[in-house]
């Protein structure tokens, strides 16, 4: 047991104190979390920067000088092979079948406003929207399964964000 902790428990006077204290410290990194984590946003703002996102990518022509990031193998498990998508702020991603994606992405520490949120346009022009925690530009997208997605559609069916679980959704204006 920590010193300050026995300080409180033994002390009956500083009890009260002591709790508040742990308290205060809980509850201020709840807080913490909850900002870091991307609960709160401006849902405004959120939908102002995917707008103007789905925008940029239908009108940048392809990724083609950007970040390629390939699908890893990384853990095998219950014969269920762990993959994973790596993404920082800005990559693309080609399918054994010609698929594309291309993923643009924001951070809650770039943009407290906006919070955490990855847009995604496959090669056909189908959006869609992730909401995933992202860590300074930095998010990994996962699945288990037996085989590697070999479409843009398998991945957006399977893979999630790593830390949250958070699926990706399809976007309608």
């Amino acid at each position: 047991m920590s010193a300050v902790l026995k300080h409180i428990v033994f002390n009956p006077g500083k009890r009260f104190i002591g709790l508040m204290l742990l308290l205060l410290a809980g509850f201020g990194q709840l807080a913490a979390q909850t900002l870091h984590h991307g609960h709160k946003f401006d849902a405004q703002k959120r939908s102002e920067w995917i707008i103007n996102t789905v925008t940029y990518l239908e009108n940048s022509g392809g990724p083609d000088m950007l970040q390629k990031v390939v699908v890893n193998e990384y853990e095998q498990e219950d014969g269920l092979i762990a993959f994973r998508v790596r993404v920082i702020r800005e990559a693309w991603v080609d399918f054994e079948n010609g698929d594309r994606i291309h993923f643009v992405c924001n951070s809650a520490h770039d943009d407290e406003a906006v919070g955490d949120v990855c847009v995604a346009m496959d090669q056909k022009g189908k959006v869609f929207v992730n909401e995933g925690h992202v860590c300074g530009g930095l998010i990994n997208f996962e699945y288990k399964g037996k085989n590697a997605p070999a479409s843009a559609a398998l991945f957006f069916q399977n893979f999630k964000s790593d830390t949250d679980k958070k699926i990706w959704k399809t976007y309608r204006k």
